[in-house]
């Protein structure tokens, strides 16, 4: 199984923004980081120019934005979804406004990714994805893994 993950971003100020602070984006690096090892992943973060390829061959399309960013998220999902592609999305914009959301994507993460990425990943393997992926239970940092970093080029 391959995994493409996205983080979206629309053009404006608010992207000028996230690049100029240069914060690795949380959201995409925590679902790397508890995706199981035998899944191949591809990673693209909007914010420091990367390009969404819309080739992908991957599986499952899992797409993260924050409101500034919910219209590129959809739009996003929306051509995946339109080629066949199974798309999850998560982020903020997504825990506040899951019936928006639900439109767009085929499932969603809400909550903390740790505790219910491998349930999606297993229910897709199974044919019997839920629509909502909801997370009700605190994440033992303790128990993290690191963040992937290898998987975005330092120079991006």
């Amino acid at each position: 199984m391959k995994v493409y993950i996205i983080k979206a971003c629309a053009e404006g100020p608010f992207k000028v923004y996230k690049k100029y602070m240069a914060a690795p984006p949380q959201s995409i690096f925590s679902l790397a980081a508890c995706t199981p090892s035998d899944v191949d992943i591809d990673m693209v973060d909007e914010t420091v120019n990367m390009k969404v390829n819309f080739k992908s061959d991957a599986d499952i399309i899992a797409i993260f934005f924050s409101t500034p960013d919910a219209l590129r998220g959809y739009e996003i999902a929306d051509k995946f979804r339109k080629s066949g592609k199974t798309v999850v999305l998560g982020g903020l914009h997504v825990k506040f406004n899951q019936k928006e959301a639900l439109k767009h994507a085929d499932t969603l993460l809400v909550g903390e990714y740790e505790n219910t990425w491998k349930y999606l990943l297993e229910d897709y393997l199974s044919g019997d994805l839920l629509r909502i992926y909801e997370s009700t239970k605190e994440v033992d940092l303790s128990e993290l893994n690191p963040f992937p970093l290898d998987l975005i080029p330092i120079s991006q």
